[in-house]
């Protein structure tokens, strides 16, 4: 099981206004069924290198030019 770092927690706290920021690992932020939040949860993730605020925002730009 796999703790979320902090640039999850903070998407958490604000994506769905909130809805979702009782979330405290990355399996949990997979069963709610929304595809981007999903998305965007695992790009953050520590297996995708994100250790730090500049990696969390290319990963973040990265996936917007993907979108």
């Amino acid at each position: 099981m796999s703790n979320l770092n902090e640039w999850q927690i903070a998407v958490a706290r604000v994506y769905g206004g909130g809805d979702y920021a009782h979330h405290k690992t990355l399996e949990e932020t997979q069963e709610v069924g929304d595809g981007l939040y999903t998305f965007i949860q695992r790009e953050l993730s520590a297996e995708e290198d994100c250790e730090n605020a500049g990696r969390a925002l290319l990963r973040l730009d990265t996936a917007i030019a993907d979108l």
